[in-house]
Formats: structure tokens, sequence, C-alpha cells
């Protein structure tokens, strides 16, 4: 027996997806392709404060081309369209799940920037393809948010902390503090795996050190022990990130972090 209600159910159903089809298409197709190029680990294009990278294609040939960056520290992209009106869609890399979408907007000449607040991390810049034989040109500028206001050498905060290698390299620092303020460097590093560390400073300036685990508990503190005026911390730690803060009198020094058997 026919069952009307049943088919108009069906056809409802049918119908309700089918429109999400005709809206959400292009949103869909964007964010597999960034899902799959997110996966990736090369062809990312590293952008530090003030830097920019840019693609530029036929306006029908974006279905297979995204835009990959690369950035150290949190802040804010500014993408621009040049072009006829195309939808522009900017996906983030996660620890797990799906890539999440950040923010979305027609981009093309005349048309408004998109400016978006992005993590540390990798991104991606996935365009809407059109038709048609014009060129669709798309523009990313990265300003980091630890460099907004006075600019310092190194980070006051955690969250702005400069990357080093595990590796014995020395990285310059300077201290300038002033009356009104109070000049804290901070550094970060990655273990990939468990092992003893040496964290020490150079030069002439009388400066110390706190080790912190990525969670912030302190690990070890230290003044004088290596040369003169100079901080040298020896110690084993788990696999993981952590943080150094360097605090002391005015002055230039050098710090390094480097493993040992």
């Amino acid at each position: 027996m026919f069952n009307h209600a049943h088919a108009v159910r069906n056809a409802f159903i049918s119908g309700a997806a089918l429109l999400t089809l005709l809206i959400f298409p292009l949103e869909s197709q964007a964010q597999t392709d960034c899902a799959t190029e997110l996966g990736g680990s090369t062809g990312y294009t590293s952008l530090i404060n003030g830097s920019n990278t840019s693609k530029q294609k036929k306006v029908d040939e974006w279905e297979d081309e995204v835009v990959k960056i690369r950035t150290a520290l949190p802040g804010v992209l500014i993408i621009e369209g040049t072009g006829p009106e195309l939808q522009s869609s900017l996906y983030t890399d996660a620890a797990s799940g799906p890539y999440p979408l950040l923010d979305s907007a027609e981009l093309g000449t005349s048309l408004p920037e998109l400016q978006t607040i992005i993590p540390a991390g990798d991104h991606c810049i996935q365009v809407t393809p059109g038709t048609g034989e014009d060129d669709f040109e798309v523009e990313a500028t990265f300003i980091d948010v630890c460099h907004l206001g006075n600019v310092d050498d190194h980070g006051d905060s955690f969250l702005c902390s400069t990357p080093v290698t595990v590796d014995g390299s020395s990285v310059s620092g300077e201290i300038t503090s002033s009356l009104s303020i109070t000049d804290i460097d901070r550094f970060t590093f990655v273990l990939s795996s468990d092992a003893t560390v040496v964290i020490e400073s150079t030069g002439s300036t009388d400066v110390e050190a706190d080790l912190y685990n990525a969670a912030g508990s302190l690990q070890a503190s230290d003044d004088d022990s290596a040369a003169p005026d100079n901080f040298q911390i020896t110690q084993w730690l788990p696999a993981g990130g952590y943080y150094v803060r360097v605090k002391g009198s005015n002055g230039s020094y050098g710090i390094s972090v480097a493993t040992v058997p």
C-alpha cells in the first residue's frame, strides 16, 4: 500500500539534503581540499611579522590549488583578493579531529580585506573556483601579536617566547629594563625524547634563568653557576615543551640549549 505520509517525509528529507548541497557545496569541497593539504608537512610558506605570500591563478584553476601558511606565533592574518569576486576560506590545523574553518568571505578587487585572528601553526587558504579566463590573486599578510606596540627582541610572555633549537646554537638577547618597564626575555624549546639538557648564557651581562615545563611548573633556577655573571642549568627532562625565562641587568647576552649524553 502506498504510504503518502512516508513518501512526503522522504521527499522532504531529499529536498532538504539537496538544498544543503545547493547552499554549501563549495564550502564542503574547500574543507576537503584544505584538510588534505593540512595533513601534509611540505609546501608551507613561513610568515613572520609583516611578511606576506600570494598566489595567482585563473578563476577556474583554483579548484585544486590552496595557499599553505605556517606561523610560529599567533597573530592577525590579512587576506586580500585581486580580480573577480570569489569566495575565500581559511582553515587551520588541529591536534586531532577535523580542520576548523576560521573565517570565510568574498574577496576581489574593490572588496574589503578579510582579517582573522589565527593561532600559531599551519593554515590553509582555499579559493572557491569560478568560471572564465580572468586571473584571481589572493595575498596573505601576517602581523604577529608579539610585535604590536613596543617591539622587544624576545617576548615578555610565554605566549611570545622565542623558539630555540636544541643543538647548542647561541641566540643573542638584550635586557633593556627602565624605571617603568622590567624587561624579561622568554624562550621555548621542544624535546622529541627524554634527555639531559644544558641551558647556559654567555657574555658579560649579569643574567639569571628559570626553567618551566609546558604546564608552567618551575623545574629549575640558576644565577651564577657558569662563568661570572652567567647561568647554567643542567637538568634531565622528559620529552615535551619547555620555557626559559631570562632576567637581570641591562645588557647583551647569549643563550644556548643542548643535550648531553
